[in-house]
């Protein structure tokens, strides 16, 4: 769930802009807070960070194939 929020927080949607890492971020921080996220799950995509925005750009969804 963590990587599906993730990933739909850098996403273009037609309701909104993609946001920022440091909003998505700051977000799954918030959720956490509030007791929606499993603060393990989301420590372990923060402690992977450089691959995750190596992954966000590979597969995002305006990249030209």
């Amino acid at each position: 769930i963590v990587a599906d929020i993730f990933d739909a927080l850098l996403s273009v949607r037609p309701y909104k802009t993609a946001w920022s890492f440091e909003d998505s971020y700051a977000e799954l921080d918030r959720l956490v807070a509030i007791g929606k996220l499993d603060a393990d799950c989301v420590a372990a995509l923060r402690r992977n960070e450089a691959l995750a925005r190596v992954i966000a750009e590979r597969y995002r969804d305006d990249a030209d194939d």
